[in-house]
């Protein structure tokens, strides 16, 4: 396990070159860190004044409820993420963040961040970046939803979650710590906590993956890769500069 904040400024180093002002500011910003019990509502949709997360320990999620009270969730967060940079270029919040397990994090206001950022190019392009690999997560679970079968969605979203974690030292290329009931994940995979179970017995039964007292052991990544049509290049940092729209918006 990384330090304190080890999680995230190895996640934002990757993302960009982060001069020891920029960790500084950055440090300044999580200098208030908390825990919150597992299973905790931390902001809910159509929220006015939303701030921005910076996850030091634990698993969330980022999801909508709808009024029969399902949920589907649009994508697991991990140690390293932050929730709600894209509450700096909108005024209300539009899906719901909570907790999976005990979590620590740290939580800014939205108008510090957004200082932080003017006043620090690296933090900002890193912040930036991040921003846009949440959008590759959530394009992917999108496809997942609309056109990969349930096997095949299933080996896709446990490659994904290894090789996020594999970005902060949290994982390796065949095992890591998984702590998702079957009911959550059928919550961000489309289908039934039944249909689940069958799927994870299918993987165990084929040699590909097996979950097991909060683990996810991959027998044979390469094969589960061809299973699920996996190309990790949607989590790669980006290298593009910061959009002029974000730049006025920072300079507003």
């Amino acid at each position: 396990m990384l330090g304190k904040q080890g999680a995230l400024k190895e996640r934002l180093s990757r993302l960009a070159a982060l001069s020891a002002r920029d960790t500084d500011l950055l440090s300044r910003l999580c200098s208030r860190q908390r825990t919150v019990k597992r299973h905790a509502d931390l902001s809910t949709d159509s929220q006015t004044d939303p701030s921005v997360f910076f996850l030091h320990e634990g698993w969330g999620a980022r999801y909508k409820l709808f009024p029969d009270g399902r949920r589907q969730v649009l994508m697991f967060v991990l140690p390293g993420d932050i929730v709600g940079m894209n509450q700096l270029l909108v005024d209300t919040a539009t899906e719901s963040f909570g907790t999976m397990t005990e979590m620590r994090l740290s939580q800014a206001p939205r108008d510090a961040v957004a200082e932080a950022m003017r006043q620090r190019h690296g933090l900002a392009l890193a912040l930036w970046r991040s921003l846009e690999q949440e959008h590759a997560i959530l394009a992917e679970h999108l496809a997942s939803l609309g056109r990969r079968g349930a096997l095949q969605r299933t080996a896709h979203l446990l490659l994904e979650l290894r090789q996020r974690l594999m970005a902060t030292g949290e994982g390796s290329p065949t095992d890591f710590e998984c702590p998702l009931t079957q009911y959550e994940l059928a919550d961000a995979l489309g289908l039934t906590a039944i249909h689940v179970n069958r799927v994870i017995r299918h993987l165990r039964e084929q040699g590909l993956a097996s979950i097991e007292h909060r683990r996810v052991t991959i027998g044979d990544p390469d094969a589960l890769a061809a299973v699920a049509e996996f190309d990790g290049r949607f989590l790669s940092s980006g290298r593009a500069g910061l959009p002029d729209r974000v730049r006025r918006r920072l300079t507003r």
